[in-house]
């Protein structure tokens, strides 16, 4: 048998091979072995379908509790301004004093209270700072 010999293969399932220079089997492994492999790819198929569909499920569960924290965090922000805002009121001071105070134009205080937006913790910090409020963050264990 010549591997080497490019004209006929020794066996008739041999392939040549470029890379090698001479006729190679395709596959090397026997029958049994061929059978426990392609059992092997089926159920890490199978398996990849179940992990997709957790992945899935995990995400789909993770931007509904975001949306949730989300609405949360922005309806704790939009309570705190306007007790901030109640503050500002009895105090006496108007929206121009205040901006003054927090060194931004006018028109930023009246956006800020107007609730456009979910103001961000440090806008509240400094607009209670503004107004003479003590505004303190505590975590809950």
């Amino acid at each position: 048998m010549n591997r080497r010999d490019r004209s006929k293969p020794p066996r008739p399932d041999m392939v040549w091979s470029q890379k090698h220079g001479m006729w190679v089997d395709p596959d090397t492994r026997n029958a049994g072995r061929r059978q426990k492999d392609e059992a092997v790819a089926r159920s890490l198929d199978a398996d990849g379908e179940r992990v997709q569909e957790a992945l899935r499920q995990a995400q789909k569960a993770y931007d509904q509790q975001s949306k949730v924290l989300e609405g949360a965090a922005e309806n704790l922000a939009m309570t705190v301004l306007q007790q901030l805002i109640d503050a500002r009121k009895t105090s006496g001071l108007t929206q121009v004093e205040v901006a003054r105070r927090m060194n931004v134009p006018p028109s930023a205080v009246v956006r800020l209270e107007s609730g456009a937006h979910s103001p961000t913790l440090s806008t509240l910090s400094r607009y209670a700072a503004a107004i003479g409020v003590r505004l303190e963050v505590r975590r809950i264990a």
